[in-house]
């Protein structure tokens, strides 16, 4: 199926057309002159081209039809400096992409401006190790970290030495330009919730001026195979912006979007036995926003693991949204999770219980701020779920084959929420041609003082609202040049109407 995503999602402001094309040229061109030179140096380029074609009612009754292209381009090139050590190597990324189902004012409207005739640099960033210990990246990079990815343009700097026989310290420190969530007018995930709408007035009428800066450091230390413990801060913020709105409320120009502090450590207090446990203080909400414990006991003899703890979760985004009907609302619960491998039928089996409360805004918001996990509901919960990946082989073709379902229910509302999905992927014609399925099911009964409503239709309390999505697809391999594919996605419900679309995609790989 079409790669719909690219690893490096660059979700703030992005340089324009005329930018991004000089960089990209300066920078091939010196990889050209390089690679005539270089012995040992290797270089990949990869390429990836989706079309997408959809056609569905917006909540207003109007018609969205989108028709998207999308060029993706990536150069990898390795061992730069021909010693054959590897300790120097280049990662490029860029992606062009165009709506051509706009409009000449929808063109020039700043909703759309990432729609119509954009070139986006992901990723440009040299990596260096010149120790085995010591590593240091610098450019546009992006990448996970313990309080969540780093999308950003600056240096990164990675130290791990070793100070005993089995034991490693760990030093990790990066700062530059923040891309990920600069702020603007139309997009910033910082003060968007999921919804997309403004949960602090204040923030949304930030514009584009200032500097949009993110830093962070961590530390710890690592006993091989029987610990770990690790400390972690991460801030991303804003200097010089120039808010009326702002202003208005104080005379300080910086705005910090996000600021975490967390801690984390594991052990194996036992061969079959870890323990492992973790925390995150989030500086704006004043208050921890994740925390937990948990056990961990591995049963060779049935080739099985037991885990089991408890954990405290609290968005810090409005999670009385929509898209939050499995989890996302502030809660803490207390969990088991059996996991069994069955090698006759090359299977894995999963079986996981949960009973959860969740406190409402009212227990959480000590110091009286609503903007952060805007939830009015106390109730508790018990939920389960099932789930396996099976390996067969149908007509002497290989089958792979998951299946998942959980059920909440709660105690004292007398909702229910369901979810099951089922996902396969076959050869059809030898290892040429492969097909994949998935479905996905969403559904969830309203309690007896609310109902669900959208520009559509409305349930009365008490009716069971769903949701689904079915997504099937082929992948042609084009010989040794790359992979074609193509899908078609329907998604439809009882509160929405049903919309289905198109994807094709061709990826090309080419080693010089």
């Amino acid at each position: 199926m079409p790669d719909l995503e690219f690893k490096a999602k660059n979700q703030g402001q992005t340089p324009r057309l005329g930018r991004a094309l000089v960089i990209g040229a300066v920078i091939l061109a010196s990889l050209a002159g390089a690679g005539q030179r270089a012995e040992a140096a290797q270089f990949r380029v990869q390429s990836i081209s989706i079309g997408r074609s959809a056609q569905y009612f917006r909540a207003d009754r109007s018609v969205f039809a989108p028709r998207v292209f999308t060029q993706g381009m990536s150069l990898w090139g390795y061992d730069l400096l021909d010693d054959k050590t590897g300790s120097l190597n280049l990662h490029v990324s860029m992606r062009y992409t165009n709506d051509f189902s706009l409009d000449y004012a929808e063109r020039h409207h700043p909703y759309f401006d990432r729609s119509w005739n954009e070139l986006t640099l992901d990723l440009a960033y040299l990596d260096w190790r010149p120790y085995r210990a010591l590593r240091l990246r610098l450019g546009r990079q992006w990448s996970g970290g313990a309080l969540g990815t780093r999308d950003f343009d600056g240096v990164l700097l990675r130290f791990s030495p070793r100070i005993a026989p089995a034991t490693r310290a760990e030093f990790e420190g990066y700062a530059g330009r923040d891309i990920q969530s600069a702020y603007s007018q139309w997009f910033d995930p910082e003060h968007f919730d999921v919804q997309g709408l403004p949960i602090d007035p204040q923030l949304s009428l930030v514009g584009d001026s200032g500097a949009h800066l993110i830093a962070g450091a961590s530390a710890g230390l690592k006993w091989g195979r029987d610990g770990a413990v690790a400390l972690s801060w991460r801030r991303r913020w804003s200097e010089g912006v120039t808010s009326e709105a702002l202003q208005s409320v104080s005379d300080s120009t910086r705005v910090v979007g996000s600021e975490r502090v967390g801690v984390a450590g594991s052990a194996s207090v036992h061969p079959r036995l870890v323990t492992s446990a973790w925390g995150v203080y989030n500086a704006p909400m004043r208050d921890v926003d994740r925390a937990g414990l948990q056990l961990a006991w591995r049963i060779p003899a049935l080739e099985s693991s037991l885990s089991a703890g408890l954990e405290h979760q609290r968005p810090w985004f409005d999670s009385s949204s929509i898209f939050n009907l499995f989890g996302p609302r502030a809660h803490q619960q207390a969990f088991a999770t059996y996991q069994h491998r069955a090698p006759g039928l090359d299977t894995d089996f999963q079986a996981r219980a949960w009973g959860r409360y969740y406190p409402g805004s009212n227990g959480l918001n000590r110091g009286g701020d609503l903007r952060y996990a805007v939830d009015d509901i106390r109730e508790r919960a018990v939920g389960v779920s099932l789930r396996h990946l099976t390996r067969l082989r149908v007509w002497e073709r290989k089958l792979t084959w998951s299946t998942m379902t959980s059920w909440q229910a709660s105690l004292d509302r007398g909702s229910d929420q369901w979810m099951g999905q089922v996902q396969l992927r076959m050869p059809v014609w030898g290892d040429d041609l492969f097909v994949s399925a998935r479905g996905l099911l969403l559904a969830a009964t309203q309690d007896a003082d609310r109902g669900a409503e959208s520009g559509f239709i409305r349930l009365l309390p008490g009716a069971i609202g769903f949701a689904s999505t079915g997504v099937i697809g082929l992948d042609l391999p084009v010989g040794n040049l790359g992979t074609l594919s193509a899908s078609t996605v329907t998604s439809g419900g009882n509160i929405y109407p049903i919309d289905t679309s198109i994807y094709a995609s061709f990826r090309v790989e080419h080693w010089p």
